[in-house]
């Protein structure tokens, strides 16, 4: 594995981020999505994504996933990202999805893993938003239904 010591230290403004090295994207275009509007962006080219760390923890590992930034085509779509990242062996799965409309920004995220779930729950609704920020927790159903990844 590798030797925590040996690592160089990281600023601490990464400590709450995703780290993703050797991100290759490709264009993406889907033609009409289920509200009949064009999606078009940038789409993660492989199907595993390297995960150099994740908030506080390191990870060190590709972890099958997929990431999409989308770019508004119309009135109707809105810019954001998709990322899905799928591990069988842990049996986990995170999927967030993140749509900026005008100046404000909202994450959905269903997420499996249950201390990352509680964690978000524990958060009580009117801390969950911050200027031009919020996010919400949706069920696998919900969220598989926004996703233009899940189609």
């Amino acid at each position: 594995e590798y030797d925590e010591d040996k690592l160089k230290k990281a600023p601490s403004f990464l400590n709450a981020t995703f780290l993703i090295p050797d991100l290759r994207l490709e264009t993406f275009y889907l033609p009409k999505n289920a509200d009949g509007n064009a999606v078009s962006g940038l789409k993660s080219r492989n199907s595993k994504i390297s995960l150099f760390s994740m908030a506080e923890s390191i990870v060190l590992k590709k972890i099958p996933g997929q990431l999409l930034f989308m770019r508004q085509t119309s009135e109707n779509t809105h810019p954001g990202f998709e990322l899905i990242l799928e591990d069988k062996l842990m049996k986990r799965q995170h999927w967030m999805k993140y749509d900026r409309i005008k100046r404000n920004g909202v994450l959905k995220v269903f997420t499996n893993d249950l201390d990352f779930n509680n964690s978000m729950i524990a958060i009580k609704p009117d801390k969950r938003k911050s200027k031009n920020f919020g996010f919400t927790i949706l069920d696998e159903g919900d969220l598989f239904q926004l996703m233009v990844l899940k189609r």
